[in-house]
C-alpha cells in the first residue's frame, strides 16, 4: 500500500510542474474569442511526454521498486495477523 501511495505523491508532483512545463514549450491559452486556437509544435510535443513518456517511467519506477520490494510469504502473514489486531 505504501508504494501505492509513493506512486500518488510522484505523480502529484510531476502534475505540480505541469504549468511551468506548459509555460517553457509556449503553450498559448485559449481565450472566448479565440476558443480554437492552434497551439506550437513545441507545446504539443511537452503534453505528449506529460501524458505518455512521464507517466511510463514513473510506473516502470514502481514495478522495480516493487520487485526488489523485500516480503516473503512468512513476511506478508506477520504484516496480516499485525493488521488483524
Amino acid at each position: 500500500m505504501s508504494l501505492f501511495w509513493l506512486d500518488v505523491t510522484l505523480w502529484d508532483g510531476l502534475v505540480a510542474l505541469l504549468p511551468a512545463v506548459l509555460r517553457w514549450s509556449g503553450y498559448v491559452q485559449t481565450t472566448a474569442a479565440d476558443p480554437a486556437l492552434l497551439q506550437p509544435t513545441s507545446a504539443l510535443s511537452a503534453l505528449r511526454l506529460v501524458i505518455s513518456v512521464f507517466p511510463t517511467l514513473l510506473l516502470m519506477a514502481s514495478v522495480v521498486v516493487a520487485w526488489f520490494y523485500p516480503i516473503t510469504r512468512r513476511r506478508y502473514a506477520e504484516i496480516s495477523r499485525k493488521m488483524a489486531r
